[in-house]
């Protein structure tokens, strides 16, 4: 992405549509359609008053970045709660359905990326071969 791309931005508010109240939810971008739904969800869960929303959201950090601390031979530095998510000798032929549940956990608190390594990375997770699975 470039510095030009849009901003997101997020509405969501309540409306009279044919005598009937809707609440709208609309974005300039799919992405913030998906951030709206979420944020609603969570409004519901929580027990907030939606009867008279109007919230626009546009979000101040573009990256919203989670560290993983992961290695390649899928130990966690720091890490005790066991092995990495990420099976890297699996990838690319096998893809654990927990990724995808993953992202979606994140999608639903606002993170929208993912730090797969840490500082003391191997240098191989660089390579064509593991940048094929990280794109996996």
């Amino acid at each position: 992405m470039n510095s030009k791309s849009v901003k997101i931005v997020l509405i969501i508010l309540n409306l009279k549509f044919n005598g009937i109240k809707v609440i709208i939810l609309r974005a300039n971008e799919d992405i913030g359609v998906l951030y709206g739904v979420f944020h609603f969800l969570m409004l519901l869960q929580t027990n907030h008053d939606i009867s008279k929303l109007n919230i626009e959201s546009s979000p101040k950090i573009r990256f919203r970045l989670l560290n993983r601390w992961n290695n390649l031979d899928r130990t966690v530095e720091r890490g005790y709660a066991g092995f990495s998510l990420w099976d890297w000798q699996l990838l690319t032929d096998y893809k654990d359905p927990r990724y995808r549940d993953y992202a979606r956990a994140n999608a639903s608190i606002g993170i929208n990326g993912t730090v797969l390594t840490n500082v003391n990375a191997n240098a191989s997770v660089l390579t064509i071969q593991y940048l094929q699975k990280i794109a996996a």
